[in-house]
């Protein structure tokens, strides 16, 4: 007697069909994960991811204590990596992004030889239209490259991310803040 196709392969079908179900349900419930080597921040009515392996700390640029209207966050690489990454925020919109971009530089200059600034442009990154500035940190003999982007949430709030590491390029560093950009999620203030 004749099997047919499908009673022939009934146990492959089956199988295929479970892998497919537990896989997509693997994934539907990590969707809100961050990219692999990064973990999540939240607090001050914004989360983002940010690498792994960087402790971040609060009011690094600005001594100011954070709070949901204004602050910043700084974290470097743990182990020498030099990468450091940074977020600063404010709701100060008078002088727009490339005004709180120039603030932040300024604060920068207070403490390192920060150079080569450049005007920007604006352009979409991580999902989100923003500003992007590059700059340069001078480290003695040694330049790490740096870029910023600037973004303005639906609650009126500019933030600033940037990221910097001694022998990146700016295809890294622009990867790098695509992905802090994509994961950043804000939301109002409470009532």
């Amino acid at each position: 007697m004749k099997q047919t196709l499908l009673s022939r392969h009934r146990d492959t079908i089956v199988l295929v069909a479970v892998v497919v179900l537990v896989t997509g349900f693997n994934l539907w419930q990590h969707r809100d994960d961050p990219p692999l080597g990064y973990t999540r921040f939240t607090g001050y009515g914004f989360s983002f991811a940010y690498p792994r392996d960087s402790a971040l700390r609060e009011a690094a640029s600005f001594f100011i204590m954070p709070s949901y209207w204004s602050g910043d966050l700084q974290g470097e690489s743990v182990g020498g990596g030099g990468n450091i990454v940074g977020i600063a925020w404010s709701a100060d919109q008078a002088g727009g992004l490339r005004e709180f971009s120039d603030r932040i530089i300024e604060e920068a200059r207070k403490r390192n030889d920060v150079t080569d600034v450049e005007e920007g442009e604006e352009t979409k990154l991580g999902g989100k239209q923003v500003l992007v500035r590059g700059f340069n940190l001078n480290m003695g003999s040694v330049a790490a490259p740096g870029l910023m982007a600037g973004w303005v949430s639906p609650e009126g709030r500019m933030f600033m991310l940037y990221n910097l590491k001694s022998g990146g390029d700016r295809a890294w560093l622009l990867d790098q803040l695509a992905k802090m950009l994509n994961s950043l999620e804000t939301q109002p203030p409470r009532t």
